[in-house]
């Protein structure tokens, strides 16, 4: 086998960077089993992963790589043997899907339409733990998105090895008769003093166009896209018990007794249809909209704008890159509590279409301003619409246009535009952005928050342009959005402005040293009202460094000048992040700011610190602890105006690569001096939640997750009291049909 494997592997090194590998039909039966000893594998294409391309610049790997590609009707398989010096080294754990990343890795990034834009990765542990993700070249690498595949691995004495069935059913690509050309990029990831990434070939950090870089494989004659029916019914089970613990006077008075609130159970149903072999359609009725896992908290005191949550629900992570454009049209945490949705992607030749539609009983909104944002939620129920294509052209790039609607009870919001992202060279790209609006508030909302209450008009206009090399990197860009500029369904906190920045550094890879990759560079902007009159000018200069024990250190000075309700502040900071893995198992960070800030509530400058350190830890090969504190004081010339701490405490015991076991506390303690503050307010506001999940994952559709949360709150005159407590069951089942 090993002779097999070397003068296979030959033949393929002997070909040049361009020249397409030619991938064969397997020759018998090929098992699952985490071991390459079948004869379907004898006379497969065989390559060898040979170059570290980060974070040093093409070096020879420190490792041995050797990959195998085969298929038959239904699969491509890969077999991956990764050969470790020091197996006992090697860094495996069982995890839950798409938590496997800080391990030894290995993978295939698969660019079905061969046209540079955009790839699907398969990833997997020694253990064959999964990561799987989508990446694109406007956006980097999305873990939202989840496939059904299937992976095997095992540690030996040589190292590891790892198999993978990738069903072409959870692919899409042209259909063809004759042979199909795929980009492909086969990787490692070696994780000890420092994080190495190993491909097959070099890559050219002088093109910043990674997915046009892929090696081709060549093959597949007569594979057909999926084109299945997949049918996912869910139950959904929830009790709540609450009690109005705010009507307490003082820690002595009677606790009000637990009333039921909440009991119910739902039966939902998804499908997921492939319509033609590039298209899928996804539907879903009385879905569960809720996130099972809990979000960790963010400190939401003196804030002036929208802070923004990233979404956890599978009903919208599902397709999300299909929709993104450069300005963030698309939040769909916006989306409180549908009753049905639908939505359309895929692509056919140079065509990418996206839409989706989706009833709403809730009608969430963000209201942006020049200087500041508000949340505002309706209950009334509305009608949310996207609709998105684009079109590729030349060498990795494209013109788009989009389509959003939101509408309800006297109320509607309407945008539309174009955008474009063209690469010039393999160096300079630009991206350019233009939209309309067109909004109408219902009555009460535009009077409480002193809005028009007739129709009104936006514009929002966004150009940018980069330049990446080697050594060298540059951007510039301009933003011009209107007063009247709304879009309901995306996240735009600020509105009224027009402004542009400008930012560059300088990129070098010491051969020798702690440090492998370091970057210096300095940023500028300047934003204004649509008046012209000042809002913010800012010039900052940032370094990074990447080096041993797997570090990243990053520290940056700014000074810029703000202007806030009519009164002018000159500002300075400094920030730092750090994150290192001093062994195997701890990886610990730190998050820090300091230095002036503006007292938003009073309109007053003071001093602010932030502090964030973090850790993980892990057991074995099951048990991993997470602690992560945030604290943050603000003093103003009159003395301490808040504190404020959050912590998060995690636990988690993954009994098998399917079932998992996870506790959480999130406790929360702000404190004010009310004497500062011109708005009445508790001199002590606390919370405490706790939650614990039982998970059981066949696959992402398929799965059983069962958990208890409760939340309790207080103050200083009240103490800390249960206010609500629940159980919950959701279990899915995905048949593909």
């Amino acid at each position: 086998m090993i002779a097999a494997l070397s003068a296979s592997v030959s033949v393929v090194e002997a070909q040049s960077a361009s020249e397409p590998w030619r991938i064969r039909p397997a020759e018998g039966e090929v098992v699952l089993d985490g071991r390459i000893d079948e004869f379907a594998w004898e006379h497969a294409l065989e390559v060898r992963l040979k170059w570290v391309i980060w974070p040093q610049d093409n070096v020879p790997a420190p490792v041995e790589t050797a990959v195998r590609l085969t298929y038959d009707e239904n699969n491509l398989y890969i077999g991956f043997r990764a050969y470790d010096p020091e197996p006992e080294a090697i860094r495996a754990r069982y995890a839950d899907h798409d938590q496997c990343w800080r391990d030894d890795l290995v993978g295939v990034g698969l660019d079905t339409f061969n046209d540079g834009q955009r790839s699907l990765l398969f990833v997997a542990n020694p253990l064959g733990s999964q990561y799987d993700a989508i990446r694109t070249n406007e956006n980097g690498e999305t873990g939202s998105w989840d496939a059904i595949w299937h992976s095997v691995g095992t540690i030996d004495a040589l190292g590891y090895t790892v198999e993978m069935a990738i069903p072409f059913s959870s692919l899409r690509f042209q259909r063809s008769d004759g042979d199909q050309t795929w980009g492909i990029r086969l990787n490692r990831v070696y994780p000890r003093d420092q994080r190495y990434f190993i491909t097959a070939t070099k890559e050219d950090r002088n093109n910043s166009c990674e997915g046009c870089q892929y090696p081709k494989m060549v093959g597949f004659e007569g594979i057909r896209p999926g084109t299945s029916l997949e049918i996912i019914p869910t139950i959904t089970g929830i009790a709540t018990e609450s009690r109005d613990v705010d009507s307490m006077k003082n820690i002595n008075s009677p606790t009000p007794e637990f009333e039921l609130t909440q009991k119910e159970a739902q039966i939902g149903l998804t499908l997921g249809w492939g319509v033609t072999n590039s298209l899928t359609l996804n539907g879903t009725i009385n879905p569960d909209f809720s996130t099972v896992e809990t979000v960790a908290p963010q400190i939401d005191i003196n804030e002036p704008f929208a802070i923004f949550y990233p979404e956890k629900r599978p009903v919208f992570t599902e397709g999300i890159d299909f929709f993104r454009t450069p300005l963030d049209l698309v939040y769909t945490r916006n989306l409180r509590d549908p009753s049905w949705g639908a939505k359309l992607t895929g692509k056919e030749g140079a065509n990418t279409m996206a839409a989706f539609l989706t009833s709403d009983e809730l009608t969430n909104l963000i209201i942006p301003g020049v200087e500041s944002s508000t949340l505002v939620s309706m209950n009334s129920p509305s009608l949310a619409s996207v609709l998105r294509y684009s079109r590729d052209f030349g060498r990795a790039s494209k013109i788009g246009a989009i389509a959003t609607l939101r509408e309800g009870d006297e109320y509607f919001n309407r945008v539309a535009g174009a955008d474009a992202n063209i690469r010039l060279t393999g160096k300079d790209t630009i991206t350019a952005q233009f939209l309309g609006s067109q909004t109408q508030y219902p009555s009460h909302v535009a009077e409480d928050y002193d809005q028009l209450s007739e129709t009104f008009d936006g514009t929002a206009l966004k150009l940018h342009y980069s330049h990446a090399e080697r050594s060298f990197e540059a951007c510039a860009g301009y933003d011009d959005i209107s007063d009247g500029f709304r879009a309901d369904l995306g996240f735009i906190p600020q509105v009224g402005y027009k402004g542009a920045h400008t930012s560059g550094r300088y990129i070098w890879y010491p051969k020798n040293g702690w440090f492998s990759r370091i970057w210096i560079g300095p940023a500028l902007t300047a934003r204004r009202d649509q008046r012209g009159d000042h809002l913010r000018d800012r010039v900052d200069m940032t370094m990074f460094m990447e080096g041993g024990l797997q570090s990243q250190l990053q520290t940056r000075v700014a000074r810029e000048k703000v202007s806030y309700n009519g009164a002018e502040f000159d500002l300075t900071w400094t920030s730092f992040y750090g994150q290192m893995k001093p062994t195997s198992d701890l990886v610990v960070g730190l998050d820090f700011v300091v230095g002036d800030h503006i007292d938003y509530a009073n309109t007053r400058p003071g001093e602010r610190l932030h502090v964030l350190p973090s850790m993980r830890y892990f057991v074995g090969r099951r048990l991993q602890f997470a602690l992560a504190h945030t604290f943050e004081r603000m003093v103003v010339d009159e003395g301490e105006l808040y504190t404020a701490n959050i912590t998060r405490l995690t636990a988690i015991y993954q009994l098998t690569p399917r079932t998992r076991l996870k506790a959480v506390i999130d406790g929360v303690d702000y404190r004010y001096n009310v004497d500062l503050y011109n708005d009445e307010r508790d001199p002590r506001d606390r919370g405490l939640a706790t939650q614990v999940l039982f998970s059981y994952r066949i696959n992402p559709q398929t799965s059983i997750f069962a958990g208890y949360n409760d939340r309790y709150s207080g103050n200083d005159e009240l103490g800390l009291n249960q206010s609500d407590r629940s159980v919950f069951l959701k279990v899915g089942y995905a048949w593909a049909l």
